[in-house]
C-alpha cells in the first residue's frame, strides 16, 4: 500500500513539475495593456457593479473630491486649479501590435525588448531591463517582444536573435539598439535618447 501511494504521488509530482516548464507558463505573466487603461478598466467595471452608490446618492462631496485627488495621485494626474491633466507614466507590458500602435500615436517613446522564454539571458536580465523602464522619468512603454511568434516585427527591425533591445522616439524612429547585456548608464542615457 506505502509503495502504491509513493508511486502515485512521484507521479504526481513529476506531471505537475512538467508542467511549470511549458513556454505559454512564462509567455503569459505580464499584462498586455498598459496600467493606466487596466484601472480605467477596473473602474469601468465598479460602476456597472453599482460600488459608487455613495456617490450617486451624493454622500459625503467633500470625500469624494479627497478620493479623486488621491487616485489622481496614483494614476500620474495632477490637479491644478481644480483641472486634472494626464501625466504619461511609463510602464512594460507584453507586446500587442494594436497597444504599440497606440504608444506610437501618443507621442511615447517605444523600448522593444525581443525575448524568448527558452532564452537564459533574456531571463536573466528582463527584470533589471523592466525595473529601469518603469523608473524612467520618461513616459516610455516599453513592451516584452516574443522573438518566436511576432516575424513581422522582427523582419521590420532585421533582429538576427533575441535578447535584443531596441529604442524608438515618439516618431518611430529608431535611436538605439542593444544585443545581450548592457549597463545602467547605457540604458538610461538610451532611455533618454528616445525621449528627445
Amino acid at each position: 500500500m506505502k509503495l502504491k501511494l509513493f508511486a502515485a504521488a512521484s507521479a504526481f509530482i513529476l506531471v505537475g513539475a512538467g508542467c511549470t516548464f511549458t513556454q505559454t507558463a512564462e509567455v503569459g505573466d505580464l499584462p498586455t495593456v498598459p496600467p493606466d487603461e487596466a484601472m480605467m478598466q477596473e473602474d469601468a467595471t465598479e460602476k456597472d457593479d453599482g460600488t459608487m452608490m455613495d456617490a450617486e446618492a451624493g454622500v459625503g462631496a467633500s470625500m469624494e473630491a479627497e478620493t479623486e485627488g488621491e487616485a489622481a495621485e496614483e494614476s500620474g494626474e495632477s490637479n491644478v486649479n481644480g483641472q486634472t491633466s494626464k501625466v504619461a507614466q511609463p510602464y512594460y507590458i507584453a507586446y500587442t501590435a494594436d497597444v504599440a500602435a497606440d504608444a506610437q500615436a501618443e507621442g511615447r517613446p517605444v523600448v522593444y525588448y525581443f525575448w524568448a522564454a527558452w532564452c537564459p539571458i533574456c531571463k536573466a536580465e528582463e527584470p533589471t531591463l523592466k525595473a529601469w523602464i518603469e523608473s524612467s522619468e520618461h513616459p516610455i512603454a516599453g513592451f516584452r517582444v516574443n522573438y518566436d511568434t511576432e516575424s513581422a516585427l522582427k523582419a521590420k527591425f532585421k533582429v538576427p536573435y533575441q535578447h535584443t533591445t531596441i529604442f524608438l522616439n515618439a516618431n518611430g524612429e529608431e535611436v538605439e539598439r542593444f544585443s545581450g547585456p548592457v549597463t545602467e548608464a547605457q540604458f538610461r542615457a538610451a532611455l533618454a535618447l528616445a525621449a528627445r
